[in-house]
């Protein structure tokens, strides 16, 4: 048997070698905690970061931190399978709860993303919670899918 977990970064690491996203778009900064049902990762928000306007970033945004929250967590699976990272849609979500109106400059928030479903066929669906310290910001349902081969699909739809 293969011991997969050597391929493993310690944590905290960065979080932009398991995501699909280049700077600036790769919205997270580190992954926290990663196990087979969880990651915790978090960000700062920075004055020149995307969205960032007049010293802070809307609260939908959230859901963008949310998705690539679990984009790391298929990327961290992808690379604990010897795998490349590839890309993933967020679908949508449900019960989505915004408790506040933008993230200012200099916050750091956390993401936390439990795993309720995931099938083969790589639909999922996760529990996320978006906190300053102890202060919930966001929550939400994602409903995501990764398929076998996103950019033949991706492909497929421009024709």
């Amino acid at each position: 048997m293969t011991d997969f977990s050597t391929r493993l970064p310690a944590m905290p690491c960065a979080a932009e070698p398991y995501l699909p996203h280049a700077a600036p778009m790769a919205l997270i900064d580190r992954v926290l905690e990663f196990s087979e049902d969880d990651i915790v990762a978090d960000l700062q928000i920075r004055a020149d970061a995307p969205f960032a306007e007049n010293g802070e970033v809307p609260a939908w945004v959230g859901i963008e931190y949310m998705a690539q929250t679990i984009g790391s967590y298929a990327g961290l699976q992808a690379t604990e399978a010897g795998e490349a990272v590839k890309k993933g849609f967020l679908l949508g979500s449900r019960d989505l709860r915004l408790h506040t109106q933008a993230f200012a400059v200099g916050q750091t928030l956390t993401i936390r993303a439990h795993k309720l479903t995931l099938d083969r066929n790589g639909l999922g669906s996760f529990d996320c919670q978006l906190l300053d310290g102890e202060t919930l910001l966001a929550s939400g349902r994602l409903n995501v899918f990764q398929p076998e081969n996103p950019d033949a699909m991706l492909e497929a739809g421009r024709g």
